[in-house]
């Protein structure tokens, strides 16, 4: 079980393993050498809590874990588990990240900015993104999708249907497929 948490962490979080700036933790690389930090809570205008099933694609190999995400002006919070096991707990509130890992994951380098970009991504509005992502980056929204690129090349692709969400980063090779379970 142990191997079975690191593995499904690794998958979720190898792409915040490389081209980390540790000496501010709102900060990373969203594309190679396209440094970025996260949105202001402030830019997400309603709230909203969810539980989602997530399966994590990496290297032909797909983990699934459940989370609880907590969106609103004020935080952004998400609650990880696997096999009924808290992986980890992660909220923002704009201006700090507070992280608590599980005791199997404490010795894990996990970079909580990463995962709450991606929910950034998918869940907050279009003009946010639009506003605070690096000028070198094109922010295209369509009814269906979100598609973020560079110099023509896709970076990340988000599609939205129903209920399922999926988000793909082709430039770290990844990608989530999210069933929103409850809306709240």
């Amino acid at each position: 079980m142990k191997y079975t948490l690191i593995v499904l962490l690794s998958v979720f979080l190898f792409f915040g393993c490389s081209n980390d700036n540790n000496s501010n933790p709102l900060k990373f690389y969203i594309a190679n050498g396209v440094e970025t930090q996260l949105m202001p809570t402030t830019m997400f205008t309603e709230e909203k809590s969810l539980i989602i099933e997530m399966a994590v694609s990496h290297n032909n190999r797909t983990n699934t874990m459940t989370s609880a995400v907590h969106l609103s002006p004020e935080q952004l919070k998400v609650i990880a588990f696997s096999d009924f096991v808290r992986l980890f707990t992660i909220t923002y509130d704009g201006e700090t990240i507070d992280a608590e890992y599980s005791n199997l994951l404490r010795t894990y380098p996990i970079r909580p900015a990463y995962i709450l970009s991606d929910i950034q991504l998918i869940y907050y509005p279009f003009a946010a993104l639009e506003k605070h992502l690096p000028t070198v980056l094109t922010v295209l929204e369509q009814e269906n999708f979100r598609l973020i690129s560079q110099d023509g090349q896709e970076i990340i692709r988000i599609d939205y249907e129903e209920q399922q969400i999926r988000l793909e980063n082709f430039e770290r090779q990844y990608a989530y497929n999210i069933s929103v379970r409850q809306n709240e």
